[in-house]
């Protein structure tokens, strides 16, 4: 089955979600107007009673065109958006899992759910993707699907193939910078490479081996960052396997298009997260010793009175991201596009 690990903090982020209490469609010009600090927003005016809904964003490509995002919903279909034309495409996992599947849940049956659980861009072909989608059997048997799919030009979803979970053997990591049409490879766990085409274990290239495996590399596959706990949760930041020094709490990271600069969350149960970006990469490789200062620091809680708990920002281009946001008083998150000097620009998603 697919790593159920990396996906448990994601996990506690919407439990996390439901103590704080989106669309599709573009924004086409509406005014964005955040409320300016101070502002009334926190804890103080949590209303449990009420199920939070919303956007999380879950994947980019590498160019930052097409953010994909998924709803707090449940049995809601996958969204890939293009964020200049603002077209959406939608995919459903569940119309592909075996037929007559079902689990039981409080003495009653349901039908088999799926879960998107990630997103894996082709590096040569932006509209090609694989979705990585967990799932419950009849049994209670957690499985794993790995749908690859490509995007048509009438909004429509063509799924090429689908790769079923095989023991735990298939937990797809990466897509490695040397595929090409008829050869996509992939890092899997346990240092293996996976050929889709023949569908067959490989020896794994040097460069993707050792720790940490779940690292997050750059468009190209030129540089790296990832993250080593040790057995009493200190943590240490990597980044092309050179130990770097970042301010505590870091958690999740993205790069841009460019591949220079990186973005690192920090989340805070407080105040929501903390988005960090790093621009230079090649700077800081050059003074590993010195703790990173980055060039930007946004705290939307501070900054615009919203409250995010979006374990990963993705950047649209180089110099903006997408984001997950709670407006003031809101209980729905709808993902905007931000500026990485921390202006809001647009509202990407509205209605559920």
């Amino acid at each position: 089955m697919w790593s159920r690990s990396r996906y448990l903090s994601g996990s506690i982020v919407w439990v996390l979600l439901l103590l704080l209490s989106g669309g599709w469609g573009g924004c086409r010009d509406v005014p964005v107007q955040p409320s300016p600090p101070p502002c009334e927003w926190g804890y103080n005016g949590i209303r449990p009673i009420l199920t939070p809904s919303g956007h999380i964003v879950i994947g980019a490509s590498p160019d930052g065109m097409m953010v994909a995002y998924t709803s707090i919903r449940g049995n809601s279909p996958l969204r890939i958006m293009n964020v200049e034309t603002y077209e959406v495409y939608e995919f459903d996992a569940q119309l592909y899992l075996p037929e007559g599947e079902f689990f039981t849940e409080f003495g009653s049956p349901h039908r088999l759910f799926a879960e998107i659980e990630s997103v894996l861009w082709c590096p040569y072909d932006h509209n090609r993707l694989v979705i990585l989608a967990g799932s419950i059997d009849r049994e209670g048997i957690s499985r794993g699907y790995a749908f690859v799919v490509s995007l048509l030009h009438n909004l429509k979803v063509r799924v090429e193939n689908v790769v079923p979970d095989s023991s735990g053997n298939r937990i797809f990591l990466h897509w490695i910078a040397i595929s090409r049409p008829g050869e996509d490879y992939f890092v899997l766990s346990g240092e293996r490479m996976y050929w889709l085409q023949q569908d067959t274990i490989l020896p794994l290239p040097e460069k993707y081996r050792g720790e940490p495996q779940r690292r997050v590399w750059s468009p190209g596959d030129q540089h790296w960052f990832g993250i080593v706990e040790d057995e009493n949760g200190q943590r240490r930041f990597l980044l092309d396997g050179v130990e770097i020094r970042l301010p505590r709490g870091a958690d999740r990271a993205s790069w841009a298009p460019n591949g220079r600069s990186l973005m690192v969350s920090r989340l805070s149960t407080a105040r929501g997260i903390e988005i960090a970006i790093i621009r230079g990469i090649n700077q800081v490789l050059e003074n590993p010793s010195t703790e990173v200062k980055p060039d930007y620091v946004i705290d939307p809680s501070e900054q615009w009175c919203m409250y995010s708990m979006d374990p990963v920002p993705r950047f649209t281009s180089d110099t903006t991201f997408a984001v997950s946001l709670f407006p003031p008083g809101f209980f729905t998150s709808y993902i905007y596009e931000v500026s990485v000097e921390g202006r809001i620009l647009r509202q990407l998603t509205f209605e559920l």
